[in-house]
């Protein structure tokens, strides 16, 4: 698992860092102990979430981005096995959250062979600029997703 301390993150007063005009820090945080997803930039601006969602359709998911966090929900309406459980290693509810670092829209969501893809954009007229929430800013704050 990456430690927070291994994230480019630009501190308090200290601009983000850019390859070419684009922004080159992590867009989100996680806030729970996640190790299954994948942050990857796409374009300019552009950036796509993929969290396994093992046993989950489109439909049994929710997601919202809001008050700098972006949440994922959902339940799976499986029904769960039909025998008797020796191991449950999957779960049938889905809850984790995102500290976003800039302001982003949700532009398209789809789930496919277990994989839940997320594509976000930066919020027109945003800038790059940082917005994590003062009370969250500093490197011991940001402990939440080591």
């Amino acid at each position: 698992m990456q430690n927070v301390h291994d994230l480019a993150y630009p501190g308090p007063g200290e601009d983000s860092q850019t390859d070419g005009g684009i922004a080159t820090t992590l867009p989100l945080f996680p806030c729970d102990a996640l190790d299954a997803y994948n942050v990857e930039r796409i374009g300019p601006h552009l950036y796509r979430l993929a969290l396994a969602v093992p046993g989950f359709d489109a439909d049994d998911i929710e997601v919202q981005a809001e008050g700098g966090f972006l949440r994922v929900t959902g339940a799976s309406r499986d029904g769960g096995p039909a025998g008797e459980v020796l191991h449950r290693g999957l779960d049938e509810r889905l809850d984790c959250t995102f500290l976003m670092t800039r302001p982003l829209d949700v532009a398209d969501i789809e789930v496919r062979c277990g994989l839940l893809r997320i594509v976000l954009r930066d919020s027109p007229g945003s800038g790059v600029e940082a917005v994590i929430p003062p009370r969250l800013q500093g490197i011991e704050a940001l402990a939440i997703a080591a």
